[in-house]
């Protein structure tokens, strides 16, 4: 056991400061962003960027950050606060982490096949495709992926951020919060632990705005408000956004990747099993 910590009006304005100095700025920045989202829906020029199913669970992520509340199911007896926590809130979010984590995995297994199907393709359709070229195939596969990694990095960062912050704070979270209630002792180990699981807590809103704000989506709508396509320049998908109206039946789910022959799209599709 560590030594004895008295908490002093100096450690309670420290907490609070941390607090405040990383909840405000997260308010201040996820309000800012569910308007501007809000104005860019209501938008006919950048309604059709939004249209995404990615963005829809962006914005209610954004929303949950406003309901945090661990005042409505805590045991009176301290004994069983343990139990309370794992069962109700430690293994959900190490579940959810972990589902999130594999999501990412399927999803990069996807990208990069889909990728490497439509490269080999591509080589078998190109001129001066002869037996050479076959024999040499097998071993130019292998030494692709990496180049193919290395080409979609910025579809892969942009794709794992999500899930992997969100992994890496939930299992922060997760871990200080069964110290802090395994060892209640006011020690100084203790007191840094539950410092620094305040400041995860609190971080949240503001680490998930600034993700928010960096969205593709949303980037590429704000960019369209900026500057409107002229009325022969309008995309298909606009234009049947704006014949809709204010409906939500039109969905749409968009994953760009570098462009490829039509043909080959549709034969790597069908080998890769989709």
């Amino acid at each position: 056991m560590g030594e004895i910590r008295l908490s002093t009006h100096d450690d309670s304005v420290l907490s609070r400061a941390l607090i405040l100095g990383l909840i405000i700025p997260g308010f201040v920045l996820t309000v800012a962003l569910l308007a501007m989202y809000g104005y860019a829906a209501w938008n006919l020029t950048s309604r059709p960027h939004l249209n995404r199913v990615s963005f829809r669970l962006l914005v209610y992520a954004l929303v949950a950050q406003f309901y945090t509340n661990d005042m409505t199911c805590w045991y009176r007896n301290q004994d069983h606060m343990l139990e309370w926590v794992v069962g109700t809130q430690t293994a959900v979010l190490l579940l959810t982490s972990t589902g999130e984590v594999l999501s990412f995995l399927t999803i990069l297994k996807y990208v990069v096949v889909y990728e490497l199907e439509t490269q080999h393709l591509r080589r078998i359709a190109g001129p001066g495709t002869g037996s050479g070229t076959f024999a040499t195939t097998a071993a130019s596969r292998t030494s692709s992926v990496g180049s193919t990694i290395l080409l979609l990095r910025n579809i892969i960062l942009r794709i794992g951020l999500y899930p992997l912050v969100s992994c890496l704070l939930n299992i922060s979270s997760c871990l200080l919060d069964l110290h802090v209630i395994q060892s209640p002792e006011p020690t100084e180990l203790n007191w840094r632990v539950n410092l620094a699981d305040l400041a995860i807590y609190s971080a949240r809103p503001l680490i998930y705005g600034l993700l928010a704000a960096t969205d593709p989506s949303f980037i590429r709508a704000i960019q369209a408000l900026r500057h409107p396509p002229s009325e022969g320049s309008v995309s298909l998908e606009e234009r049947v956004s704006r014949f809709a109206g204010t409906g939500t039946g039109y969905l749409s789910t968009v994953l760009e990747m570098p462009e490829a022959d039509p043909t080959l799209t549709i034969i790597a599709s069908i080998r890769i099993g989709i």
